[in-house]
């Protein structure tokens, strides 16, 4: 009898029924029209009647087998099969895969490389395509759709591949406050975080790679389920500072040179690429006469090595205690060399009396 956004009315001799558009079919449809037109006879199952109100609800689909009943017995996960795509929407694309049933691949399953893709850049309307089953929910009436899924894994491949240790090179896709992405075979991408960019953390290390840039790094870790690769730039170097605190234990005595000084300490070079300061408080307290002039190459203690900021503090007071403490000990063994020598010439002047005794009483 009439057809409007919401539904067709339906003349049922003196009464009218309403055909809702969501009771038209199992399928999704935009518009009443797409089914019916106006002088239409149809059959129609009621589904509700209020006498009082004079109202009728009708129902078209109810006359066929709902076709959710048993789907997940039509259709296990991991089923690969053809479909229609029948709507486009900015969070994926509805593939109906028969007649009433349409499952949504998410803008997440269409790419392993591209999450945001936009789905229109990857099939259209009416396009047929193949897709997989990932999940079916009969109670809500759910389907979900992977495109991604039916090609290779990148991130598994990768891993295939790769192990922790080897030598990778990439491109340098992004720039962040955390780290900087490497574009990887396969196109995947992996991290180089800020720690591990370079040995001293600097953010001048940062700064100098730029995007685009082709870089080499060592594999880190591999999570291939949680689609994560760990890289290292600083790894393919060897650690100055870690080196040398290894060879230099606290307590080592070192040469430094000058290379600087303010009101609080004296900045040393240790070694290539290794800096240590001596706090000018120490150097104060102590009894050195150096002068504090870039350049000038003085003996130190290793006071401590704080190893997580990469410092190492350095000693002019614990040097000379550890020359007064080697003074004693050399003075004390000296006195007692000059005693045992002592009572070793003792002993062989009363041996030597005794001897000169026995002979006289022969």
């Amino acid at each position: 009898k009439n057809i409007t956004d919401y539904g067709a009315f339906v003349d049922l001799g003196g009464i009218d029924g309403l055909l809702h558009i969501t009771d038209l079919a199992w399928k999704r449809i935009k518009h009443p029209s797409e089914i019916l037109s106006v002088g239409d006879e149809i059959d129609a199952r009621v589904l509700k009647y209020d006498q009082e109100k004079n109202r009728v609800s009708l129902g078209l689909k109810q006359l066929d087998e709902d076709p959710w009943i048993g789907l997940n017995r039509r259709y296990p996960v991991k089923t690969r099969m053809f479909g229609k795509v029948s709507n486009l929407t900015d969070y994926g694309a509805f593939i109906e895969i028969e007649t009433g049933i349409e499952g949504l691949v998410h803008v997440s399953e269409m790419d392993w490389t591209n999450k945001n893709i936009h789905p229109s850049k990857v099939v259209q309307l009416k396009d047929q395509v193949e897709v997989m089953i990932l999940e079916v929910d009969e109670e809500k009436r759910r389907i979900s759709l992977g495109l991604k899924q039916l090609t290779e894994n990148p991130w598994q491949v990768f891993e295939h591949t790769h192990k922790e240790g080897d030598r990778v090179s990439g491109a340098i896709k992004s720039i962040t406050d955390f780290g900087v992405f490497v574009e990887l075979q396969g196109g995947i991408d992996g991290l180089v975080h800020l720690s591990d960019i370079s040995w001293d953390e600097s953010e001048e290390s940062v700064r100098s790679l730029s995007k685009g840039e082709v870089v080499e790094a060592l594999v880190l870790s591999i999570e291939a389920d949680r689609e994560r690769i760990s890289l290292g730039i600083k790894q393919l170097v060897s650690d100055s500072f870690g080196d040398y605190a290894e060879i230099n234990k606290k307590g080592s005595r070192v040469k430094a040179t000058i290379i600087g000084s303010t009101e609080d300490r004296v900045d040393l070079e240790l070694s290539e690429d290794v800096k240590g300061y001596l706090p000018m408080k120490d150097y104060t307290n102590s009894m050195s006469d150096t002068p504090l002039e870039v350049g000038t190459e003085i003996e130190v203690v290793i006071a401590n090595i704080n190893r997580k900021d990469r410092e190492i503090i350095l000693s002019l007071r614990a040097l000379e205690k550890q020359e007064e403490k080697s003074a004693l000990k050399d003075n004390a063994l000296k006195n007692k060399e000059i005693e045992e020598a002592t009572k070793s010439n003792i002993g062989d002047l009363i041996k030597a009396e005794m001897q000169d005794a026995d002979k006289e009483d022969e």
